[in-house]
């Protein structure tokens, strides 16, 4: 079973490490990773961290309620409140919520609490790295090894993939990098082809990152993503016409 990975909105530092404690009671391969006590976190959070699968949230926070937060994370993670104002159910629920609970909360609670919001969870993809099915356009997310299992990488945090000394690097917009156990080939085919092209032999890109083009001599051309540190692409005179279609150059 795949860990959760999980995010708590909580400005009170004593009932964040309760929550902790009590999580990894629950189940010691639940991932935190990190404790937001404000609106202002949780957006810079979410400008860069899109892979969550669990929200846990008080409502009032130091600068704030967390729904100004939460309008920045992505629609389909669920999320459970926990908080000592039950004025709020009403807004709580317009969200990807079952659960609304009064502090304080016990550990049975909390654990059941998970499993009903587990529900509104979208399932993986039966293929390895969770790419999803072309056919339908379903193409969500990566499945990649972390050092606690696996983590959810969504596609629209990745920057480019790469083949580099017989591996797969699947690089993110935040800078980190993955090992990917396929080919560029195999992860290739399982992408959707209007997102995502291999270009030459050794980069995948999502359309969504290439800022453009440099013309090179001999009909090939060199992409540009955008972002610093962008690498050599270069696309030869025999695929050039290919990669433009697709980029509807």
């Amino acid at each position: 079973m795949i860990p959760l990975t999980i995010v708590i909105f909580e400005d009170d530092p004593y009932y964040y490490r309760l929550l902790r404690h009590m999580l990894q009671t629950i189940d010691p391969s639940y991932e935190v990773v990190g404790l937001l006590s404000s609106v202002e976190e949780g957006r810079a959070f979410f400008s860069y961290h899109q892979d969550i699968d669990l929200i846990i949230a008080d409502v009032k926070l130091r600068d704030g309620l967390v729904f100004d937060a939460l309008s920045y994370a992505p629609d389909d993670i669920p999320i459970i409140f926990i908080t000592s104002h039950e004025e709020y159910a009403f807004q709580a629920f317009e969200y990807n919520s079952l659960c609304y609970l009064l502090k304080p909360v016990k550990e049975h609670q909390l654990a059941m609490a998970i499993r009903k919001s587990m529900r509104l969870r979208k399932p993986a993809s039966d293929t390895e790295f969770g790419l999803g099915n072309p056919a339908t356009g379903d193409n969500l997310s990566f499945w990649v090894r972390s050092a606690t299992g696996a983590k959810r990488i969504p596609a629209s945090m990745v920057r480019y993939i790469s083949s580099e000394d017989k591996t797969t690097y699947l690089r993110l917009m935040d800078g980190s990098t993955y090992p990917l156990d396929k080919t560029l080939e195999e992860v290739a085919s399982g992408l959707r082809s209007d997102a995502f092209m291999r270009v030459n032999r050794k980069y995948i890109l999502p359309r969504n990152q290439v800022k453009g083009f440099d013309n090179l001599p001999n009909g090939r051309i060199r992409i540009l993503l955008y972002g610093d540190d962008c690498p050599e692409i270069i696309v030869s005179r025999t695929q050039r016409r290919e990669v433009c279609k697709w980029l509807g150059k």
